[in-house]
């Protein structure tokens, strides 16, 4: 495998040439049609692809099962609307119809529609695919007319699902009550741009149904922290919203008629980059439908909050990076990304919608702030996080996928700064959104703390700390870091006493000899750390795993390629339309 060589800023390609070649491997290692020659209609990814069809063959043999109506059911996902997002885009910079075929083949195979039946579903994966459609719309609409109604009978499916008609809100599952900041974002983000399609229009009935329910949304979204919002310390958005009573389940926000059910609070937890772009597209298009030029203000401070908070060195990064990224394997139903890939690429199309929406009136601190913030990133991901064939033989995300002969195409990392791999002199394994079950009683220290790098701090003070548990949401009341032996702790699935599903946990990395994978890449024995892909599952690597190991264990997806693409499409966009 050759990585590209750090070059001097003037001899990088064009974002023009980056483009080219970054759509070039998403269709050449990631897009496949069956024995017909007819394409399947969907990128492939290791893993979440979903299930895999029948009897779970092996994720890179993902088919459409349903000959009748051939619906891919257990290959689609939410990301593939992301990347046809970015198709778009810079299909409509250059003026370019080759891809003008992709809608209606992915509409025809993805069971992202308004007809599917509505039990159980996660209603921001339907919220992609109005965005997406509305996208059409605006790019075919005058060649091809159905997408307008298509994405309102989504927009329809996703409301009637996912609307919240005593507290207001959208859950993100039919079957839960949690309502998270990107579900209702995404919907804000529709309804806006329904509006200002609208006004366009001048049909003043739909423009006031739809401008309406953003209102709505916007209301609720705004309507914590004394009108501040779901935002954290930051100025960035936060995960979402949580009851005051972790054991109530639903709740309603101060803007709420109802005076009966609890309230909701500001959870203030991570809320990783897709949401702040999810925020600066709302923006966007609800400045277009309003002339409210708060709306670009409000924009402008959460996009400057990301060029201070949320990158290194200039280059974009989200504010907690994900464990067990680069050690894992393939399977039909995990990976070892998972949604994280595509959340980066989601931040930068809507800031490219921002930018599109906002032009005549961003002010030049914000415009600039943006500029500085894509070409860097651009130019970090193209330096650091590229990779030219050949490729490594083992690949865990696309290795099985067989060689491509003759090609030129590179792939991306989903990380794109030039420290992108975990270093292996961290000191601690973390892991976001585990399931625990406290015993409070021999914990070894409780306390409330002022942020997890304290708890963190606190475990390494004591010899006799394994493990520390750090609630970053409101929600943990009193208490907040919580350090304890392994043996005073169960992980398996459990239900934790506090809220588990925002839980950070760190577990100190192993340092007893030996503590070197030199020479044991793949082995999965050793009593004190072991040097296979599954070590990063068992927290049990050793400690130089990832500098030694990780050439052995790389991944590089459909869904990083994506992400990677919609960072070059903004580049394009701010260095040739801007």
């Amino acid at each position: 495998m050759f990585w590209v060589v750090a070059l001097s800023a003037g001899a990088l390609p064009s974002s023009d040439i980056r483009v080219n070649q970054t759509l070039d491997g998403l269709f050449t290692y990631s897009w496949m049609s069956g024995n017909d020659g007819v394409p399947f209609g969907f990128w492939f990814a290791c893993g979440q692809i979903g299930g895999c069809g029948d009897n779970n063959p092996p994720w890179y043999q993902c088919r459409c099962e349903n000959k009748t109506f051939p619906v891919c059911t257990q290959c689609f996902r939410w990301w593939d609307a992301v990347i046809l997002e970015s198709i778009i885009s810079i299909s409509e910079y250059r003026n370019d119809s080759s891809y003008e075929y992709l809608p209606e083949l992915i509409f025809s195979r993805s069971p992202y529609n308004s007809t599917w039946p509505p039990h159980c579903s996660y209603v921001d994966d339907f919220a992609w695919y109005t965005l997406l459609y509305l996208r059409v719309h605006e790019w075919l609409g005058d060649k091809q007319t159905k997408w307008l109604e298509i994405a309102a009978g989504l927009f329809e499916w996703t409301w009637d699902a996912g609307y919240d008609k005593t507290c207001g809100g959208i859950y993100w599952n039919m079957c839960s009550e949690e309502k998270n900041s990107i579900t209702v974002l995404q919907l804000l983000e529709a309804a806006g741009h329904f509006a200002s399609i609208y006004r366009k229009q001048k049909n003043t009935e739909k423009m006031n149904y739809y401008l309406t329910r953003a209102e709505w949304l916007w209301d609720w979204f705004m309507g914590f922290d004394s009108g501040r919002g779901l935002l954290d310390g930051n100025n960035l958005i936060s995960s979402g919203a949580v009851p005051l009573d972790s054991t109530d389940k639903m709740c309603c926000n101060a803007t709420s008629a109802s005076l009966t059910e609890k309230k909701c609070i500001n959870e203030r937890g991570l809320g990783f980059s897709y949401n702040q772009g999810m925020f600066l597209a709302a923006c966007s298009y609800m400045y277009q439908a309003t002339d409210d030029i708060e709306f670009v203000k409000l924009g402008e401070n959460v996009l400057l909050a990301v060029a201070e908070n949320m990158t290194i060195n200039g280059v974009l990064v989200e504010q907690t990076t994900p464990s067990k990224t680069w050690a894992g394997t393939c399977s039909y139903n995990q990976d070892p990304g998972g949604d994280w890939y595509s959340f980066k690429g989601v931040f930068m199309t809507r800031l490219g919608d921002f930018l599109i929406g906002t032009k005549n009136v961003i002010s030049d601190a914000a415009l600039s702030a943006a500029k500085l913030l894509v070409s860097r990133t651009s130019d970090s991901a193209w330096t650091h996080a590229s990779s030219f064939p050949p490729f490594a033989k083992n690949d865990v995300c696309n290795s099985q996928m067989g060689v491509v002969v003759n090609a030129t195409a590179p792939k991306f990392l989903w990380e794109w700064h030039i420290d992108s791999k975990p270093s292996s002199t961290l000191s601690y394994y973390r892991s976001m959104s585990t399931g625990c079950e406290l015993d409070l009683l021999t914990s070894r220290w409780v306390s409330n703390v002022e942020n997890e790098t304290m708890c963190q701090m606190k475990c390494s003070q004591l010899s006799s700390c394994d493990k520390y548990y750090y609630c970053p949401s409101n929600s943990c009341e009193h208490m907040n870091c919580w350090l304890a032996a392994e043996s005073n702790f169960t992980t398996a699935n459990t239900t934790c006493k506090q809220i588990s599903q925002h839980l950070v946990v760190g577990t100190k990395k192993l340092k007893t000899s030996p503590i070197s994978c030199v020479g044991r890449c793949g082995e999965d024995t050793g009593a004190l750390c072991r040097c296979d892909v599954g070590c990063g599952d068992r927290d049990d690597c050793c400690l130089d795993f990832i500098s030694v190991c990780s050439a052995d264990f790389v991944c590089f997806d459909a869904r990083s390629q994506g992400s990677a693409l919609s960072l070059f499409v903004t580049h394009f966009l701010v260095e040739h339309l801007l």
